[in-house]
């Protein structure tokens, strides 16, 4: 029924009408931004806690490249890596304590908790379109769903 050039973009439009199916329910933001923080923090080879930030949980840059890659942030935001880095160590130096731009240690390193409010900002935004795109009042997700010819 499609060309063949058309399979990766309908499959990509399938899979993201499922992923909207399940992210507007209950636990939809709880359950997302843990699924995208958890898959942050198992890709990172490298973790490490400071303690005189209260202890908690950084990832190595190596991890952030990773997330940078996965999310098409160059493309779509037009960030370059390293502008991408910064960007949410600044977000991590606003939000308290838990990080210090001038502290050289922390260079190569991001806390979980930013890449949570990252998530957390992923999701508001996707809701945000998805709610223009395939709003809830006119057909439920689940009838999308079953209307594909996938």
């Amino acid at each position: 029924m499609y060309q063949s050039h058309q399979t990766a973009m309908q499959l990509k439009g399938y899979f993201f009408l499922g992923l909207w199916k399940d992210i507007v329910g209950e636990k939809g933001k709880q359950d997302f931004t843990s699924w995208l923080v958890s898959l942050f923090t198992e890709n990172s080879l490298e973790k490490r806690r400071f303690w005189r930030h209260g202890g908690q949980l950084y990832l190595h840059i190596d991890c952030i490249e990773a997330i940078y890659r996965l999310l098409d942030i160059d493309d779509t935001v037009e960030l370059n890596l390293q502008d991408f880095v910064d960007l949410l160590q600044r977000a991590g130096e606003e939000s308290g304590d838990v990080m210090n731009i001038h502290d050289v240690e922390l260079d190569d390193w991001v806390p979980v908790s930013t890449l949570y409010d990252f998530a957390v900002g992923i999701y508001q935004g996707a809701c945000s379109i998805l709610t223009d795109v395939c709003p809830l009042e006119h057909g439920s997700t689940n009838d999308v769903l079953s209307q594909s010819n996938i």
